[in-house]
């Protein structure tokens, strides 16, 4: 069945031929949940090895199950990190710090998934971490995350 608003008619039909019918009007929900990243922002300069992170996620047609999201952090070249225990989970989104610190000089891909009735595909988002402020240098699609700064 095509996505949209269908209709749907269902006929009945007895023994001696005499038929009934009901239509209804139904939604068919084709499309996964709207994920984003509220916090970073796309090619937003954050000053401390544990940012926050902001996500915010809905599907106009279906249910979302927020207990199913989950968060990494993926280093270039490195291992994979489950960040889902840093944030607290909501109906609508989700919102917390890093406890553990990026580490400078390294780059990282924050990735986010989400279970709905529909299958979903994650949504990713690289991240850079540089060594220190004076070296920002946004690239086109990167977040630069710098060390701490004690002139702030």
């Amino acid at each position: 069945m095509a996505a949209g608003n269908q209709l749907l008619t269902v006929v009945a039909k007895d023994e001696l031929g005499e038929e009934s019918l009901q239509t209804r009007l139904v939604a068919v929900d084709a499309a996964g949940p709207i994920l984003e990243v509220l916090a970073p922002k796309d090619r937003q300069s954050v000053y401390t090895a544990t940012p926050e992170l902001g996500i915010s996620y809905k599907d106009f047609n279906g249910e979302v199950d927020p207990g199913s999201l989950h968060v990494w952090l993926q280093a270039w070249g490195g291992g994979q990190t489950e960040v889902t225990q840093d944030l607290t989970i909501t109906d609508e989104g989700a919102t917390g710090t890093l406890i553990n610190p990026l580490q400078e000089n390294a780059s990282y891909t924050l990735t986010v998934s989400l279970q709905t009735p529909l299958p979903t595909f994650p949504s990713s988002l690289p991240l850079s971490m540089s060594a220190g402020p004076q070296s920002l240098t946004p690239p086109a699609s990167q977040w630069m995350l710098a060390g701490e700064r004690d002139d702030l």
